[in-house]
């Protein structure tokens, strides 16, 4: 049985409480558009080889094709493109109704145009200044303002119920992604914290309140990739081995600096194929006169 990590049943309740908002709107990226117009070229060619008794060249050639648009629209080093070319690199010369390979090329295309198409849900405001979330799939290296959060560190039901009244109590909007901090390795994940994150970061005063402590948090840099769906514990061990595989290929310039945290975007009304969020890695430059941060790479 998966191990989920999402929200508990008791959170139901709480989150019927919340300033949720924006119903079906969407957060604002502007890589979105491109996005999802390299999903559609993908879903058109599916359907056009599904209508269609092409043999496995014409296939590749078919595919081929609407990969070249994704490049266009997306670029390169976009994962989503990576995957692409390998599903079509591994697709033999073989018949294509034969069946299982191109299947399986087609499960490809179909799972990266989900990817490329998806919107993450806004339920409540970002913090002032805070980045657009990262696209489905995708490494990306980002920056962080310095930001303020109300932070609790019991389990995560007891830590919810008390964040919640703590900006209950002192009038605090709630705001999007929720923080998690983890303490991890391989096998396992064991949370640490959970925090609410303050619209701006000179809301209210820092220090103790109960259980619950008003940090500030500086600037800083991430590596992080986004998902979609319900978090658990694989799904999350999954995303922090390709941040982990990132730091490795760029050791040169990038060192981790933090724990591994989850931010999560949406309550438990969202159903879980709209569900999102990111896997994040703090970092620091290899080299400190060295600042080599590029927001977006994703080599």
């Amino acid at each position: 049985m998966r191990k989920s990590i999402i929200f508990g049943t008791t959170l139901l309740t709480v989150a019927a409480f919340l300033a949720w908002r924006a119903r079906g709107e969407t957060i604002s990226d502007p890589r979105l558009p491109n996005r999802q117009k390299a999903a559609e070229s993908l879903r058109q060619a599916v359907r056009d080889v599904g209508q269609s008794q092409w043999t496995t060249a014409q296939i590749v050639e078919r595919y081929q094709s609407a990969l070249s648009e994704a490049k266009r629209l997306i670029g390169e080093q976009s994962d989503a493109v990576r995957r692409l070319t390998e599903a079509l690199n591994g697709l033999p010369e073989a018949p294509a109704d034969s069946g299982r390979e191109a299947r399986r090329l087609r499960d490809t295309v179909e799972e990266v145009a989900k990817d490329l198409a998806f919107a993450p849900l806004k339920e409540a405001d970002l913090p002032v200044g805070f980045p657009s979330p990262t696209p489905v799939g995708e490494v990306e290296l980002k920056q962080y303002p310095a930001y303020r959060m109300a932070m609790s560190s019991s389990g995560e039901n007891s830590a919810f119920w008390q964040l919640f009244n703590h900006i209950k109590k002192n009038d605090v909007a709630m705001t999007a992604p929720v923080e998690m901090a983890y303490d991890s390795n391989e096998e396992q994940l064991r949370s640490k914290s959970m925090a609410f994150l303050y619209g701006r970061p000179d809301m209210g005063q820092i220090g103790p309140d109960g259980n619950v402590e008003v940090v500030d948090v500086p600037e800083q840099w991430v590596v992080s990739i986004g998902v979609r769906g319900s978090r658990t514990t694989e799904k999350v061990l999954e995303a922090k081995q390709r941040l982990v595989a990132w730091l490795e290929g760029n050791t040169s310039q990038y060192l981790p600096a933090g724990e591994l945290r989850v931010m999560g975007y949406n309550s438990p009304f969202v159903p879980r194929n709209r569900s999102y969020f990111e896997v994040q890695i703090p970092v620091s430059a290899a080299v400190a006169s060295e600042r080599r941060f590029e927001p977006g790479v994703s080599p």
